[in-house]
Protein backbone atom coordinates (compact mmCIF):
# COMPACT_ATOMS: atom_id res chain seq x y z
CA UNK A 1 0.00 0.00 0.00
CA UNK A 2 2.86 2.64 1.29
CA UNK A 3 4.25 1.38 -2.43
CA UNK A 4 0.98 2.20 -4.01
CA UNK A 5 0.77 5.93 -2.51
CA UNK A 6 4.56 6.49 -3.57
CA UNK A 7 3.97 5.76 -7.00
CA UNK A 8 0.41 8.23 -6.57
CA UNK A 9 3.06 11.26 -5.07
CA UNK A 10 5.87 10.68 -7.78
CA UNK A 11 3.10 10.69 -10.70
CA UNK A 12 1.63 13.49 -9.68
CA UNK A 13 4.62 15.48 -9.57
CA UNK A 14 5.70 14.33 -13.06
CA UNK A 15 1.93 14.90 -14.11
CA UNK A 16 3.03 18.84 -13.30
CA UNK A 17 5.59 19.01 -14.87
CA UNK A 18 4.54 17.99 -18.27
CA UNK A 19 1.55 19.83 -17.82
CA UNK A 20 3.32 22.96 -16.63
CA UNK A 21 5.79 21.98 -20.16
CA UNK A 22 3.05 22.58 -22.11
CA UNK A 23 1.39 25.89 -20.52
CA UNK A 24 4.93 27.57 -21.54
CA UNK A 25 5.17 26.33 -25.51
CA UNK A 26 1.37 26.67 -25.81
CA UNK A 27 -0.96 29.92 -24.11
CA UNK A 28 -3.45 28.42 -25.19
CA UNK A 29 -3.76 25.42 -22.97
CA UNK A 30 -6.15 26.02 -19.31
CA UNK A 31 -3.43 25.22 -17.09
CA UNK A 32 -5.86 25.10 -14.26
CA UNK A 33 -8.21 22.39 -16.21
CA UNK A 34 -5.25 20.26 -16.75
CA UNK A 35 -4.27 20.26 -13.29
CA UNK A 36 -7.78 19.88 -11.78
CA UNK A 37 -8.00 16.76 -13.74
CA UNK A 38 -5.37 15.09 -12.03
CA UNK A 39 -7.38 14.72 -8.48
CA UNK A 40 -10.35 14.21 -10.06
CA UNK A 41 -8.81 11.03 -12.21
CA UNK A 42 -7.03 10.19 -9.37
CA UNK A 43 -10.25 9.96 -7.44
CA UNK A 44 -11.80 7.84 -10.42
CA UNK A 45 -9.28 4.94 -10.04
CA UNK A 46 -9.19 5.20 -6.22
CA UNK A 47 -13.10 4.23 -6.67
CA UNK A 48 -12.19 1.43 -9.35
CA UNK A 49 -9.45 0.23 -6.82
CA UNK A 50 -11.91 -0.27 -4.53
CA UNK A 51 -15.04 -1.98 -7.09
CA UNK A 52 -11.67 -3.98 -8.23
CA UNK A 53 -10.50 -5.05 -4.30
CA UNK A 54 -13.94 -6.83 -3.43
CA UNK A 55 -14.85 -8.18 -7.61
CA UNK A 56 -13.02 -9.80 -9.98
CA UNK A 57 -11.31 -8.02 -11.80
CA UNK A 58 -9.22 -8.14 -15.01
CA UNK A 59 -6.34 -5.97 -13.25
CA UNK A 60 -6.35 -8.54 -10.74
CA UNK A 61 -5.89 -11.45 -13.05
CA UNK A 62 -3.26 -9.47 -15.10
CA UNK A 63 -0.92 -8.76 -11.72
CA UNK A 64 -1.66 -12.60 -11.16
CA UNK A 65 -0.63 -13.70 -14.52
CA UNK A 66 2.84 -11.84 -13.81
CA UNK A 67 3.29 -12.47 -10.22
CA UNK A 68 2.88 -16.48 -10.93
CA UNK A 69 4.51 -16.43 -14.84
CA UNK A 70 1.36 -17.66 -16.77
CA UNK A 71 3.06 -16.89 -19.56
CA UNK A 72 6.31 -18.30 -18.75
CA UNK A 73 9.72 -16.90 -16.85
CA UNK A 74 10.89 -14.21 -19.48
CA UNK A 75 9.92 -10.89 -20.09
CA UNK A 76 9.37 -11.32 -23.46
CA UNK A 77 7.16 -14.66 -22.78
CA UNK A 78 4.13 -12.21 -22.22
CA UNK A 79 4.73 -9.96 -25.61
CA UNK A 80 1.50 -9.80 -27.53
CA UNK A 81 -1.79 -7.92 -28.69
CA UNK A 82 -4.54 -7.21 -26.21
CA UNK A 83 -4.33 -8.07 -23.17
CA UNK A 84 -0.53 -9.65 -23.83
CA UNK A 85 0.65 -6.30 -24.20
CA UNK A 86 -0.49 -4.93 -20.78
CA UNK A 87 0.90 -8.18 -19.16
CA UNK A 88 4.10 -7.47 -20.76
CA UNK A 89 4.40 -3.68 -19.73
CA UNK A 90 3.43 -4.44 -16.55
CA UNK A 91 6.40 -7.61 -16.19
CA UNK A 92 9.20 -5.39 -15.23
CA UNK A 93 7.38 -2.98 -12.49
CA UNK A 94 6.16 -6.51 -11.16
CA UNK A 95 9.25 -8.92 -11.15
CA UNK A 96 12.22 -6.42 -11.35
CA UNK A 97 10.76 -3.49 -9.10
CA UNK A 98 8.52 -5.38 -6.79
CA UNK A 99 5.67 -3.45 -7.41
CA UNK A 100 2.44 -4.28 -5.27
CA UNK A 101 -0.85 -4.55 -7.14
CA UNK A 102 -1.80 -1.23 -5.62
CA UNK A 103 1.28 0.45 -7.18
CA UNK A 104 0.40 -1.59 -9.85
CA UNK A 105 -2.79 0.25 -10.05
CA UNK A 106 -1.37 3.68 -9.50
CA UNK A 107 1.14 3.37 -12.09
CA UNK A 108 -1.49 2.69 -14.89
CA UNK A 109 -3.64 5.02 -13.18
CA UNK A 110 -0.87 7.61 -14.64
CA UNK A 111 -1.07 5.78 -17.96
CA UNK A 112 -4.81 6.76 -18.08
CA UNK A 113 -3.99 10.32 -16.81
CA UNK A 114 -1.11 10.91 -19.86
CA UNK A 115 -3.82 9.83 -22.23
CA UNK A 116 -6.00 12.13 -21.07
CA UNK A 117 -3.27 15.31 -20.51
CA UNK A 118 -1.91 14.20 -24.55
CA UNK A 119 -5.20 14.24 -25.86
CA UNK A 120 -6.40 17.18 -24.28
CA UNK A 121 -3.19 19.05 -26.03
CA UNK A 122 -3.89 17.22 -29.15
CA UNK A 123 -7.32 18.67 -28.91
CA UNK A 124 -6.14 22.35 -28.21
CA UNK A 125 -3.41 22.40 -31.18
CA UNK A 126 -3.94 24.75 -33.69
Amino acid sequence: MIYGLLIIAITWGISLSIINNYQSNNPKIDLNFLKNLIPYHLFLSFAYYLYAVFNPSDSQYYYKKILYNFRGPEWMDFYGTSTTFIEWIGYPFVKWFGFSYEAMMALFSFFGMLGFIYFYLFLKKE
